[in-house]
């Protein structure tokens, strides 16, 4: 009898453990697994591709999941999203949601410490776990969109501890981690769990949405399955507003020293080469007139820092500074492809695979580039 007890007792411990636990498997859609980095879950969906064609690492910005890239809601048409027409080329693709608070509950536990550099280390390391598990010969590309602009520096730092073959940062309409770019004094509403809640911008973000519906003829996403299953609440430690969460005061508090350290915005020198995917639309003025000089700092002074060590390696060699300096300034244009469409432009069928195939442009681009740096 006390047997059957002690069984009974933990039957009920192990399902307790199971329900309560971070992204529980009912909530997932069909692909999706829950993996584990730098202390953190995420969710995540891998599609592969030829093992010797590039790895490309979709980060999605704030408030969304990855579900972005890929879909998978009922009733989803599975070429109106990036990942579909990607591994149509035989690219492997990986999405990695980080910690969100969905109405869905996708994680089931909230995380409201979670900072820039757990983001980026969390997507290095389950990048390396899927390198490897699949045996991916190609390059690395991260490609970060909006508000996965702050990634672009930790997961460069983390790839080089991890020997990842890293090969450039794609910026999908990206911000730069550039202190003060964007709402340096704004005020987020903060949820019961310390998150950041800002369902007020849902139904500007839905609009844009909505107009890619227009182009493409029928709903994409559902406004309902929108609003419950691809976005939530996240830490105000990823966003970069110069606020962060303080669980003594549980409050968020104004640090903008906290969030420079964090997001390492003002090593120049230190990001990886970044190559830029640049909407056109007025409904993402900033981004359509901005990308092309705000990413164009760090890849100036990673350039920069890259000719230094090499002629201090090599004294002998000329310096053909002429070439080097028209190199470099050009290099945000040689870089950088426009895409038609709003913040959203991936999103549906002719912005996906448009946007796919820039995407293709920008990695010859960046070979042609690095063949022409290394001959400098």
């Amino acid at each position: 009898m006390a047997s059957n007890f002690h069984k009974i007792t933990f039957i009920t411990a192990l399902l307790a453990a199971f329900l309560s636990s971070p992204a529980m498997a009912a909530n997932l859609w069909s692909g999706e697994t829950i993996m584990h980095g730098g202390g953190y879950p995420a969710v995540t969906k891998f599609i592969k591709g030829h093992p010797k064609k590039p790895l490309f690492v979709f980060i999605p910005g704030a408030h969304h999941n990855a579900r972005i890239s890929y879909g998978g809601h009922k009733g989803y048409r599975e070429n109106d999203f990036l990942a579909y027409w990607l591994n149509q080329k035989q690219y492997n693709f990986l999405a990695i949601s980080y910690p969100i608070d969905t109405v869905s509950d996708l994680f089931g536990e909230s995380y409201a410490e979670f900072s820039v550099r757990d983001w980026g280390r969390q997507a290095a390391e389950i990048t390396k776990q899927v390198v490897d598990k699949y045996r991916i010969q190609g390059p690395v590309i991260v490609l970060g969109w909006s508000m996965a602009g702050k990634v672009a520096q930790p997961f460069y730092e983390e790839s080089k501890r991890l020997n990842i073959k890293f090969d450039f940062y794609l910026s999908l309409a990206a911000t730069p981690p550039i202190p003060g770019i964007v709402a340096k004094n704004k005020m987020v509403k903060m949820a019961e769990s310390g998150l950041a809640d800002r369902k007020n911008n849902y139904s500007k973000w839905y609009q844009q949405i909505k107009e890619n519906d227009a182009k493409n003829g029928h709903i994409i996403i559902p406004k309902a399955i929108y609003e419950s299953e691809y976005l939530g609440d996240i830490s105000i430690n990823q966003q970069a507003y110069g606020l962060r969460f303080h669980p003594g005061q549980n409050a968020f508090v104004r640090d903008y020293p906290a969030d420079i350290e964090d997001t390492k915005g003002i090593e120049y020198g230190n990001f990886p080469l970044v190559a830029m995917l640049i909407p056109t639309s007025v409904l993402d003025l900033r981004h359509s007139l901005t990308d092309l000089s705000a990413w164009g700092i760090y890849n100036a002074n990673g350039l920069y820092k890259d000719y230094s060590r090499r002629i201090a390696n090599s004294p002998n060699k000329p310096l053909r500074l002429h070439k080097i300096r028209s190199t470099i300034y050009s290099a945000q244009l040689e870089l950088s492809e426009s895409v038609s469409g709003n913040h959203f432009f991936f999103v549906g069928k002719s912005g996906a695979e448009e946007t796919s195939r820039s995407i293709e442009k920008l990695v010859e681009k960046v070979k042609q580039f690095r063949e022409k740096w290394e001959d400098l």
